[in-house]
């Protein structure tokens, strides 16, 4: 059975991420593929490369870290964060999710530029930080999100079983979104018009992953906010899916 992990935590629902893919630990080699986006390259990173029991970088930064709007409206320069752990050999094919602004295209960090500069992981998961690009080679990059904030589809394609953590579309998100594209407009406007587009293509997704739910091929993964820590309520659902593909 080949089986997919699609982490596309937000800050706001990264400590989720972290929670399921703790208690789905014991699937590490049977995964296949790894994709992260956004905040989700850390949990993945560290889902592949730190041991059992290792601190959890989204859950312990979860409440001081900003969200991406945020971090676009400049009201952030600096987030201090600790090395990740070392980049060791593995069976999954991963990579994490970039915006390239110069070829307005999303691409994939891929593994073997990862295990060569860890940083890469940071630069991912972080992108945009004070309104500011990061360089990968010679392309200005930012968030994954807004070109391809969940790929549900490429990947789930290729599967027989997706995990895709993912938080529930926002209305609120979505108009702070289009706000947030009028100021981008002067300096980014490639960038505003994305941002402006991102709320319609993560409902589509987001219904996708519903859709393909239904159907045995994916396991939708989405932190229920009015309730439980969201790090337990995560660890949790990851020992639900365990069971349920130790049964399959």
């Amino acid at each position: 059975m080949k089986i997919a992990l699609l982490d596309a935590s937000a800050a706001s629902c990264a400590a989720y991420g972290a929670g399921v893919e703790d208690g789905i630990r014991e699937l590490r080699p049977h995964i296949t593929t790894a994709l992260g986006i956004d905040r989700g390259c850390l949990n993945l990173y560290e889902y592949l490369f730190a041991e059992e029991g290792e601190r959890r970088l989204n859950v312990e930064t979860e409440v001081r870290e900003p969200g991406f709007l945020e971090l676009m409206l400049n009201r952030f320069t600096e987030v201090e964060v600790p090395e990740l752990p070392q980049a060791k050999e593995t069976n999954v094919t991963y990579g994490f999710g970039i915006y390239d602004l110069t070829a307005d295209a999303f691409k994939v960090i891929p593994d073997t530029m990862i295990k060569n500069d860890p940083k890469l992981t940071m630069q991912a998961a972080l992108a945009g930080i004070g309104n500011k690009p990061v360089l990968i080679g010679q392309d200005k990059c930012f968030s994954a999100g807004f070109k391809e904030p969940l790929p549900v589809s490429p990947v789930a394609s290729r599967h027989d079983i997706t995990i895709v953590i993912a938080d529930r579309p926002s209305i609120l998100e979505a108009k702070r979104e289009r706000e947030v594209a009028s100021q981008l407009a002067h300096a980014y406007p490639v960038l505003s018009f994305r941002l402006r587009a991102r709320a319609n293509n993560y409902v589509r997704s987001y219904k996708l992953a519903e859709k393909l739910s239904e159907e045995g091929k994916v396991i939708l993964c989405t932190p229920e906010r009015d309730k439980e820590d969201l790090y337990e309520q995560g660890l949790r659902k990851g020992k639900e899916i365990l069971e349920r593909l130790r049964n399959a």
